[in-house]
């Protein structure tokens, strides 16, 4: 009989978080590398976008996964996307129904080693930045 393991069930260790901290992100589209020390695919963590920005996407372009929020992010507000709860807030107010993503189940994905990421959106300034904050998984 053959049984189905989830994901959460394998044997990960983890080591220090992937804080990328208020990376400014001014314009449409800012690309930057993010560096995934761990030997295994993760996916969970938060991303923080202080506004202004207007339905903002980010999108790993190493593996092609990508999560975009379709709100408007006021100035000083934060949108909270939480990757691995699948919740997201604007400002306080729940925003998951707003929520699109693609090439994965899961919102966002990224490899060991270095990931191409991408931020668009709209209604950007020289105030708009993202915090991200991963866990670094080891396998087994």
């Amino acid at each position: 009989r053959m049984t189905m393991i989830d994901t959460a069930d394998r044997p990960y260790f983890y080591g220090a978080d992937l804080v990328d901290t208020a990376r400014a992100i001014p314009a449409s589209p800012p690309d930057f590398n993010l560096t995934h020390a761990g030997t295994a695919r993760t996916w969970r963590g938060t991303l923080d976008l202080l506004g202004p920005i207007a339905n903002p996407r980010i999108t790993n372009q190493t593996n092609g996964v990508y999560v975009e929020c379709l709100v408007t992010v006021a100035a000083t507000k934060h949108l909270i996307v939480d990757l691995d709860a699948f919740t997201a807030a604007n400002d306080g107010v729940g925003a998951g129904g707003s929520i699109r993503h693609a090439g994965d189940a899961r919102w966002l994905v990224l490899e060991p080693g270095v990931n191409a990421i991408r931020v668009t959106g709209t209604a950007m300034t020289g105030a708009t930045a993202l915090t991200t904050t991963l866990k670094t998984p080891y396998g087994a």
